[in-house]
């Protein structure tokens, strides 16, 4: 029935939908002709209680044509019984800011191990950060700080030498104010972050900590005013 060339018809559609159902008699079915899987008379397709097997009691040959429309047909009633998931964005947001906050619990600001300039820098920071607003959350990570309202817009990240502040807006966005913001977007790694995407800026010592709060601030005006 799957012609001249049935090797790589059954090869293409041996699990795919049209070509899948449900049966107690798999053993005895095995590899017989389609009409004799259809009439067995112990659970044929054609006495079959399973509604899957209902289209195929009504089929007289079983080739690349008939498993593509029953896996059509398959899908379509498919979509019908499951239907997509429908989520509030805003609850999608908050569901996932749980999660996150969740996974904070492990970790510790205390254990994070910081220069004595980056302390210091640290601490300005963290005043700025959290003074955007009540709904800013501040979340300890393993080697380092994020900052989400829901979604992450800040962390901050300790260096031998300093820290590094990484945003989550465009650097195009942010190099008007500082020509020394690094994109972040298209980096694969960056060392002990915990956020991927957006930009960078290094503060070297306490001299960098204005340019940084103004950073923050226009991230943040960008991702939620």
């Amino acid at each position: 029935m799957l012609g001249d060339q049935w090797q790589a018809v059954q090869v293409a559609w041996l699990h795919k939908l049209g070509n899948l159902s449900l049966t107690a008699f798999n053993s005895e079915f095995q590899a017989k002709p389609f009409l004799e899987k259809r009439d067995y008379p112990k659970g044929g397709y054609a006495v079959s209680p399973v509604w899957l097997n209902q289209s195929l009691s009504r089929l007289d040959r079983w080739d690349a044509d008939t498993i593509a429309a029953r896996g059509e047909m398959l899908a379509t009633t498919a979509r019908t019984v499951w239907k997509p998931l429908v989520v509030d964005p805003a609850s999608l947001k908050q569901a996932e800011l749980e999660e996150a906050v969740e996974r904070a619990s492990n970790y510790s600001l205390d254990a994070l191990q910081w220069s004595a300039d980056a302390v210091l820098c640290f601490e300005v920071l963290r005043e700025t950060l959290l003074a955007r607003g009540t709904e800013v959350v501040e979340l300890p990570q393993v080697r380092s700080v994020v900052y989400r309202a829901p979604d992450w817009f800040a962390e901050l990240i300790p260096r031998a030498h300093g820290l590094d502040l990484r945003l989550a807006a465009d650097a195009q966005d942010l190099q008007s104010l500082c020509a020394e913001v690094q994109d972040a977007a298209a980096w694969a790694y960056v060392r002990h972050s915990a956020v991927t995407g957006g930009c960078i800026f290094t503060l070297g010592n306490q001299s960098d900590v204005e340019i940084a709060q103004r950073l923050i601030e226009r991230t943040y005006e960008l991702m939620f005013d």
